[in-house]
C-alpha cells in the first residue's frame, strides 16, 4: 500500500485504478468488452478536452482538490498507462508495479519516484514518453491518408499531427502499428512517428484490402482516416470490434448509397458484436422507409441484447408515423429490460407528441 504525497500525484492512485477496470474487462468479459471499455475511457476523456479544458495530469495548478477529478485524472491516465504498458510488454509493465510498490510501501510517493523505478526496472530513458503524456497537456489530432502505387506495387501511408500547440500541447512521439490485409492474411508493420509529417512506404504484393491505422487501437487520439467506401466496407465485414465500429461512424456518413444501406441493414442483425449493432441500428435510422421499419422491429423484438434493442425503439419513435404506436406500446408491456422497456416508454411518448 502507498499513498501520493500531494494532489500534484493523485493520478498514481485514481489512473491506475481505471487502467486496472480494464485489465479486469479482459480477463472477466473478453476481448469486444475489453477494447470497447478502452474506446469509452478514451471518449470520456475526448469529450473533456475539447469541450471544457486540457491541462496536463501532473500539475499544482488547481484551486482545490476536488477539481483534480475529472477525466484526465481517471480516464486519461488509464489510457496513458494501457499504452506504456503496450510500449514495454506486459511483463515489463508488471515488474514495474511490483517494484515500485515493493520500494516505497507504506510511504507517500510523487511522480518522480514512479519514473525513477521505470528507469530502474527497464533500463530505459522513457522521459520523452512521460513528458508528453503527463506533463503536458493535450493529445494528438492526426490526419492519415493513404495511396496505392499500381506500377510499383507500393503503399504509402501518410500522417499528420494537426493539434493545436499553443497551450503547451507537443508534437508527439509515437509508436503507431499499421495493419495491412491482402489476400494473403495480415501483416502489423511497426513505425515510428516524431514529426509533424511524415510518409511511409511498404512494399506489399497486391493492393490492400484493409489497412488498419493504429491496429489494436492503443493510442488516445482524435483522427481522420478518408477511406473508399469499398475498404470501409471489407472493413466492416473483417476487421476487429473496434474497426468494424469506426466502419459503421463512417459508413454512416455515405447512407444514401444502396450497397452502404443494405450493408448495415445486415450488421444491425449479424455482427456478432452488440455495440457494432447498436451503432449500425442508430446509422440506418436515418433512411426511414419501409423496410428499415420493418428491421428495426425485428431488432426491436429479437436483439438478445438490451442496448441494441432500446437503440431501436428509440430510433422507431422518432419517426412521425402513428402507425408504429401499438407497436411501442406492446414492446413496453412484453419487455422485461428496464433499459429496453424505458426505451419503449420514452419512445412512445416522444411519437405521440408529434
Amino acid at each position: 500500500m502507498i499513498g501520493y504525497r500531494d494532489w500534484d500525484h493523485i493520478w498514481l492512485s485514481e489512473s491506475f485504478a481505471t487502467h486496472a477496470e480494464y485489465l479486469w474487462s479482459i480477463h472477466d468479459l473478453g476481448a469486444d468488452e475489453a477494447a470497447l471499455t478502452l474506446y469509452e475511457q478514451k471518449a470520456a476523456y475526448l469529450r473533456e478536452a475539447k469541450t471544457k479544458f486540457i491541462r496536463p495530469i501532473v500539475t499544482n495548478k488547481w484551486n482545490y482538490p476536488n477539481e483534480m477529478f475529472d477525466r484526465h485524472t481517471y480516464e486519461k491516465g488509464g489510457v496513458i498507462l494501457n499504452m506504456f504498458r503496450e510500449l514495454v510488454g506486459k511483463d515489463i509493465f508488471g515488474k514495474v508495479l511490483r517494484t515500485f510498490l515493493e520500494t516505497h510501501a507504506y510511504s507517500n510517493v510523487t511522480t518522480s519516484d514512479f519514473f525513477d523505478t521505470v528507469q530502474q526496472v527497464t533500463g530505459e530513458d522513457y522521459a520523452w514518453f512521460f513528458d508528453q503524456w503527463l506533463l503536458r497537456p493535450g493529445h494528438p489530432v492526426l490526419d492519415v491518408s493513404h495511396g496505392w502505387d499500381d506500377e510499383e506495387n507500393v503503399l504509402s501511408v501518410t500522417i499528420r499531427q494537426t493539434q493545436d500547440r499553443k497551450l503547451g500541447t507537443p508534437v508527439y512521439r509515437l509508436p503507431i502499428r499499421l495493419g495491412i490485409t491482402t489476400t494473403a492474411g495480415k501483416t502489423i508493420e511497426h513505425i515510428w512517428l516524431d514529426t509533424e509529417q511524415r510518409t511511409f512506404t511498404f512494399d506489399v504484393a497486391e493492393k490492400p484490402l484493409m489497412v488498419h491505422f493504429d491496429a489494436g487501437d492503443i493510442l488516445l487520439k482524435e483522427w481522420t482516416f478518408n477511406k473508399s467506401t469499398e475498404e470501409l466496407l471489407y472493413q466492416l465485414g473483417h476487421d476487429q470490434a473496434m474497426g468494424r465500429l469506426w466502419a459503421v461512424g463512417e459508413l454512416q456518413e455515405r447512407i444514401g448509397d444502396p450497397t452502404v444501406q443494405s450493408a448495415l441493414v445486415k450488421t444491425s442483425g449479424n455482427d456478432s458484436f452488440w455495440a457494432v449493432r447498436e451503432r449500425a441500428v442508430q446509422a440506418i435510422g436515418a433512411i426511414g422507409n419501409d423496410a428499415i421499419k420493418h428491421a428495426l422491429k425485428a431488432q426491436a423484438r429479437e436483439d438478445d441484447n438490451s442496448h441494441v434493442r432500446a437503440a431501436a425503439l428509440e430510433t422507431l419513435g422518432a419517426y412521425d408515423d402513428k402507425s408504429l404506436a401499438a407497436f411501442l406500446l406492446n414492446r413496453h408491456e412484453v419487455e422485461e429490460s428496464p433499459l429496453a422497456k424505458a426505451a419503449a416508454s420514452t419512445a412512445l411518448a416522444d411519437l405521440t407528441s408529434q
